[in-house]
């Protein structure tokens, strides 16, 4: 079976199966193409299909010599020995891990972590707390500004979805930071309207648990490069992502 085949097989485009790699679609595709691909580029695209499709996954290496199997032992980074280059998944695999963009402002980054909380939106929808239609919300989206397309409405109709919705307490959040940095934490709250504070950026907000600050050359490449991507809050969908945040 190819790896395309293996894809198809449990139901992945090349775009849900990249964002659970923190790769790109074009790079799946590249995976896909590639007449000898590398064996780490191989286990992070099998990794990657257990991770959007929520099971166990892992990359077994094993000869076959006049009928017997023999797995394999490889030398990695640094010459360390990889005595199996499988990977399965562990309890925390289950946890949600959650990207969120803030305005890259040192103001609200500030208050964020001195407030323990996430916010978004410039408010231009109101309180949250009772959740409205998917036709109410893009009423009131187009109602609060002038130059946003349907697409992009429903993009963030799926973005306010994402933080009032499926955002849970226990979830793990990493949000970048001004000086290529990230902060990591545990969601502890649920959806909050604060209706007297004055910064409509903070008005719409979790509580947080804080963890660490990291400079974010120190984060995982799969990790990495959803932190850095466009967008205002997504899911961090690579295997173990959960395990090495919280580490």
């Amino acid at each position: 079976m190819t790896l395309k085949e293996l894809r198809n097989e449990h139901g992945l485009s090349q775009q849900e199966l990249a964002d659970a790699m923190g790769a790109s679609q074009p790079g799946v595709l590249k995976a896909e193409n590639a007449p000898d691909p590398q064996l780490s580029t191989v286990r992070r695209y099998i990794e990657g299909i257990g991770s959007a499709a929520n099971v166990a996954a892992s990359l077994e290496i094993v000869a076959v010599i006049d009928g017997r199997r023999y797995p394999i032992t490889m030398k990695g980074p640094n010459n360390m020995t990889i005595t199996s280059l499988t990977r399965t998944a562990s309890a925390t695999d289950a946890t949600t891990v959650w990207r969120l963009r803030a305005w890259d402002e040192p103001a609200l980054e500030e208050r964020f972590l001195s407030e323990g909380v996430i916010a978004m939106s410039a408010d231009e929808i109101g309180d949250m707390t009772s959740w409205p239609s998917d036709d109410e919300l893009r009423r009131r989206l187009r109602a609060g500004t002038d130059n946003r397309g349907e697409q992009a409405i429903g993009m963030f109709v799926r973005y306010w979805d994402d933080f009032r919705n499926r955002m849970k307490p226990g979830d793990v959040v990493v949000v970048p930071l001004l000086g290529r940095r990230a902060a990591i934490g545990l969601i502890t709250g649920d959806y909050e309207y604060r209706f007297t504070e004055n910064e409509p950026r903070m008005r719409h907000t979790r509580k947080v648990r804080w963890l660490r600050t990291v400079d974010r050359s120190a984060l995982d490449d799969g990790i990495r490069k959803v932190v850095n991507a466009p967008g205002t809050i997504c899911r961090i969908k690579a295997l173990g992502a959960a395990d090495w945040l919280m580490g």
